[in-house]
């Protein structure tokens, strides 16, 4: 009898990895998705987005522009080769004053150092997605 396939004992492990990195890759995925600049601005140019009723640290409503300016700055410096360099120079136009503090940049940091291993883990559970469903198939 000839064997075409992989051995029987391989199938139930590569299938159980599989179903391990599916849902992985889904949320991972989906987060990638968000964490993108094209998706900052769909949300933000939706008529329905709220206006600033808050007045913030700044000491003013923010227009549109200006909070997607802080809002650019703040996925740059999780995704951005820059870092906290985007939210540490970020200003208030209107006051000059710095728009994020020491404790959201911190926060921010730690955003940054999660994201990031989360997208090394993303790929390997892609990775390990598309050859176990090569070999299952």
């Amino acid at each position: 009898m000839e064997n075409n396939g992989p051995s029987k004992w391989l199938l139930r492990p590569v299938q159980v990895i599989v179903a391990v990195a599916l849902p992985l890759v889904l949320l991972l995925g989906n987060i990638q998705l968000v964490a993108h600049n094209r998706f900052m601005n769909y949300e933000y140019g939706k008529a329905s987005f709220p206006a600033d009723s808050a007045v913030p640290f700044g000491g003013y409503p923010l227009p549109r522009a200006e909070r997607t300016a802080l809002a650019e700055a703040a996925l740059l410096s999780i995704i951005g080769p820059e870092g906290m360099r985007a939210l540490e120079e970020a200003r208030f136009s209107e006051t000059g004053a710095p728009a994020f503090n020491a404790r959201e940049i911190r926060h921010m940091r730690d955003v940054r150092w999660l994201f990031s291993r989360a997208r090394v883990v993303f790929w390997i559970a892609l990775a390990v997605l598309l050859g176990g469903g090569a070999v299952l198939l």
